[in-house]
């Protein structure tokens, strides 16, 4: 290859990478480059060819060296359909988040510790795997500690984990934490069960009609309580545009019909406003701040001058409770993020983007390193892909992932039972 064909390569991976963080997927960014042919007078790249660029970035991102720091894990599970189940590790160092005064993470502040696929997710496989990425960061030394959800397994590996090294912080993700506490205050509450069944109703009522912009949101499978507030906003949102005249066109008969349910939830909601009101500031706060001492006290000063009734006030005390038991791990005056949201977020952003649902874990899961951390400059983006050849990565996702959908698709729907089976990624 010519030096300045070398260097017209390395720039179009480089847009390839970009519009890849930017959210657009393989077949998109193969339909730019279409659309670009005309002005670069050459042939742009396939979605094929796009999508090894982009884990072969992944693969180099994940066993590139990183620099010394103070580590905090972030760790998390993402399934899809299948058997393999996909524990993945982000980091962040703690003293770029002292140094900034804000501890809102977002996925250029991350580097990517560990991708993990298993058919057998336990407790054992757990605690090797974090195990592995406390030697990537640096050692025991360097890393302060470990946010994890409360699942079975990850909970039990970090247990496991604090056992061989003491010196580690387990701390449980105070948003998830919270919609547990939330969980149990709600789930067996009679009129809340039929506020969100009537919910249900009414957004299948709606949601054909010319009034499907008034539907009520969608309440999620799983994790329900974590978007609770979503569902007790929304009434708030049809009295207000009533109150303001902007539903005056439709008849009071058919707003009754569709609506007119919501006025038998008033003192409810005004309960359920305060409760769910009470988590959100929490998360706000240990959002933005951390979790530290001063910003507990900060948070028992605030809900002290919140004006809640006083059915509220035993929900408001679980609450304290939950967040107090993450704060007496804390050493003094100790300032640590608390959320795995971001980690959620970039396993949202990996789905939408280059698995697209329905195939499984497979060798995809290495773009999560394309995914996060700062963008990468032009001479970085060559370094990787010269240092990542297509074998090397192929290797990897035939000995970490083993027989995805894909390719048991091809053994299950081959033309002959003889046919050998291609690499799949």
């Amino acid at each position: 290859m010519k030096p300045h064909d070398h260097e017209f390569t390395c720039k179009v991976i480089s847009l390839a990478v970009e519009l890849f963080r930017k959210g657009l997927g393989y077949k998109q960014i193969e339909s730019v480059f279409e659309a670009l042919e005309p002005y670069l007078s050459k042939k742009g790249p396939s979605d094929s060819v796009i999508r090894q660029w982009m884990m072969r970035m992944g693969f180099f991102k994940l066993h590139e060296p990183l620099p010394d720091g103070e580590w905090m894990m972030l760790g998390d599970v993402t399934v899809d359909i299948g058997t393999i189940k996909c524990l993945i590790t982000l980091a962040v160092d703690i003293n770029m988040l002292h140094e900034r005064g804000d501890y809102t993470l977002s996925s250029r502040d991350l580097v990517i510790a560990g991708i993990h696929p298993t058919e057998c997710s336990n407790g054992e496989f757990a605690y090797q795997a974090f195990q592995d990425w406390v030697k990537r960061l640096g050692g025991i030394d360097a890393v302060i500690g470990l946010v994890i959800d409360q699942g079975s397994d990850v909970k039990k590996g970090a247990s496991l984990l604090q056992k061989a090294n003491a010196k580690i912080k387990v701390l449980y993700d105070i948003p998830h934490k919270l919609s547990l506490v939330l969980e149990k205050e709600l789930k067996n509450e009679e009129s809340w069960i039929a506020y969100t069944q009537q919910l249900t109703k009414t957004k299948q009522l709606v949601q054909q009609t010319e009034l499907a912009a008034l539907q009520p949101p969608n309440q999620r499978s799983k994790a329900r309580f974590m978007n609770a507030a979503l569902y007790v906003k929304w009434p708030d949102k049809i009295l207000q545009a009533k109150a303001d005249g902007n539903l005056d066109g439709i008849p009071e008969e058919r707003y009754q019909e569709y609506f007119g349910w919501l006025s038998g939830y008033s003192s409810s909601l005004l309960l359920w406003r305060q409760k769910i009101g009470v988590v959100e500031m929490v998360k706000e706060t240990v959002r933005e701040h951390g979790l530290s001492e001063d910003a507990y006290n900060y948070l028992l000063t605030e809900v002290a001058e919140m004006p809640l009734e006083k059915e509220v006030e035993a929900f408001t005390c679980d609450v304290f409770t939950a967040i107090s038991e993450e704060v007496e791990k804390l050493d003094e005056g100790q300032i640590l993020p608390i959320s795995t949201e971001i980690v959620e977020s970039t396993f949202g952003s990996y789905k939408y983007h280059s698995a697209k649902g329905g195939h499984g874990i497979t060798g995809n899961s290495l773009t999560i390193g394309v995914l996060v951390g700062k963008k990468p400059t032009l001479e970085e983006i060559c370094q990787a892909l010269e240092a990542t050849p297509v074998n090397k990565m192929l290797k990897w996702v035939n000995e970490k992932v083993g027989n995805t959908l894909s390719k048991m698709r091809n053994k299950f729907f081959s033309k002959n039972k003889f046919d050998s089976e291609p690499a799949t990624v």
